[in-house]
């Protein structure tokens, strides 16, 4: 059973983009060239989670947070996106921390997973 990812404590920037992984086929045909074929709507995605102007203890928590839970099967609910979308799955690269407005923290991150 995946783990409700806390957006309540780390809201998410309207930064934050779902890219949508659609079920292709590459078809080589008998001239040598490839056709791809989409063959049905997409069931993964890949969210590039962005958390913006976090402040040093807010950034340095949910760094800590990412890298201990790095392991755990997440949902998260985006709930801007129309309709609701929910994403079960696992972070799939390091955070990125970089520093926005002075003192400000903004932390990045892609989740992958299956849409539910």
């Amino acid at each position: 059973m995946a783990t409700t990812f806390p957006l309540s404590t780390y809201a998410l920037s309207d930064r934050t983009r779902i890219n949508y992984d659609n079920t292709v086929a590459r078809d080589l045909l008998h001239d040598g060239t490839i056709k791809v074929r989409v063959l049905g709507d997409s069931s993964y995605a890949t969210v590039n989670c962005v958390f913006e102007y976090l402040s040093g203890s807010t950034a340095d928590s949910l760094l800590s947070y990412v890298q201990t839970n790095r392991v755990t099967e997440f949902d998260l609910v985006i709930t801007y996106a129309s309709p609701v979308v929910t994403v079960t799955g696992y972070i799939m690269t390091d955070p990125v921390v970089t520093v926005s407005n002075g003192q400000l923290y903004t932390i990045t991150f892609d989740l992958r997973g299956s849409l539910s």
